[in-house]
């Protein structure tokens, strides 16, 4: 009965209209959810190869081996960077060098852009700048005085993936391999050297390593993550975020306002055709199987219709998009990233509209408790 009844109803263009309403709905929501995905999966990962590393410990004074030792342990890879100002001699020609010394695990993330390609600081080897190598009227092949050590030119270093922008920096670049610092006794007691410690590994893994650090750290020290940086790149990944979130969530509620609104319509042109059954003795029990038994059927045919059109529509937006999307995630698995994953509350489709809830609704109390913890809120 259930079925004869959706059947004379679908035939109705109230119905229709209101089935296209909810198909529409889950493959916006369907759509732009996953594309919102695919941004933000694209902007950490750009971010993570800017910062070489998922996480970076920045300390004024080397730190205990214990704390390297824990990482391993938990299974991070842990890279070492020295950063130091020295004076280097080229014959009797002085010159002073910005000195960044790396160990073999340099870069985590990113590319180090050299000539000739591929290189790395290996132990007994230097890369420099072409400015240095330009003031100093060197070569691929000659030698260099860095302190106490004399070092190989291997090539030129032409662009860091962590190097930044720092306006003070006037020395050029000279990137050695830590294995050769103690050799050029330019790290003595009072130097003034910087030491960062890049982590790279899962989420879990680096949530438990947090966990366990974050206690032991002191003034001197300055743990910076893609969440807790507070520079430029920091506060535009965030904005970003906050952007896509919202984008997404502004579809949800339009979506949701196009289906209440056919919904209103079909049921105020159903007034007078649930009078007349009660009339002919139909019961309330009746009726609420009857509304309830069509309303389910409507929705499972809007969610496999939905959801082939918001595949479709993904599969789109990806063409458009995918000059500036990572190829990793403008290619393949476009399904699996669209249905999202089950343990981040990402089903296909309810999960992923309170998924966008809830991550909107976060984000809006992060807001509000920044904005009232400020100094200046008051003002």
């Amino acid at each position: 009965m259930i079925a004869r009844w959706f059947w004379r109803e679908w035939r109705s263009p109230s119905l229709l209209i209101v089935w296209l309403a909810l198909s529409l709905a889950v493959a916006c929501v369907l759509a732009l959810g996953s594309i919102s995905d695919r941004m933000e999966k694209g902007l950490s990962q750009q971010s993570r190869e800017f910062m070489a590393g998922d996480r970076t410990l920045r300390s004024s004074r080397e730190v205990p081996g214990a704390w390297i030792d824990e990482a391993r342990r938990l299974g991070l890879t842990v890279g070492e960077q020295l950063s130091f100002a020295t004076m280097t001699f080229s014959g009797d020609t002085p010159q002073l060098a910005d000195v960044k010394a790396v160990d073999d695990t340099y870069p985590l993330y990113g590319q180090l852009q050299t000539q000739p390609p591929g290189l790395k600081p290996h132990a007994g080897t230097v890369l420099l700048a072409p400015r240095l190598m330009a003031l100093l009227n060197l070569k691929t092949g000659d030698t260099i005085d860095v302190g106490d050590a004399t070092l190989r030119i291997a090539g030129e270093v032409i662009q860091e993936p962590d190097a930044g922008f720092n306006p003070f920096q006037m020395a050029p670049r000279l990137m050695m391999n830590t294995a050769d610092v103690a050799k050029t006794g330019a790290v003595q007691p009072g130097s003034r050297v910087s030491w960062r410690y890049k982590y790279a590994g899962t989420p879990q893994q680096l949530a438990d390593y947090e966990k366990w650090l974050l206690p032991k750290l002191g003034p001197e020290h300055r743990w910076i993550g893609l969440e807790q940086d507070d520079s430029a790149l920091g506060k535009s990944l965030e904005r970003s975020q906050q952007f896509l979130l919202l984008s997404a969530l502004l579809t949800l509620l339009l979506a949701v306002a196009a289906v209440a609104v056919a919904m209103s319509h079909y049921c105020r042109s159903r007034y007078d055709l649930v009078a007349i059954l009660k009339t002919l003795g139909a019961g309330r029990a009746q009726l609420r199987k009857l509304i309830v038994g069509q309303w389910l059927m409507l929705l499972a045919l809007a969610v496999v219709a939905g959801g082939a059109m918001g595949v479709g529509l993904e599969h789109i937006l990806l063409l458009m998009l995918k000059p500036v999307l990572p190829a990793a995630l403008a290619g393949g698995e476009r399904l699996a990233v669209a249905v999202g994953d089950r343990r981040d509350g990402g089903d296909f489709p309810a999960g992923r509209a309170a998924s966008l809830l809830d991550c909107c609704w976060r984000r809006c109390r992060c807001g509000c408790c920044a904005r009232m913890s400020s100094p200046t809120s008051g003002r």
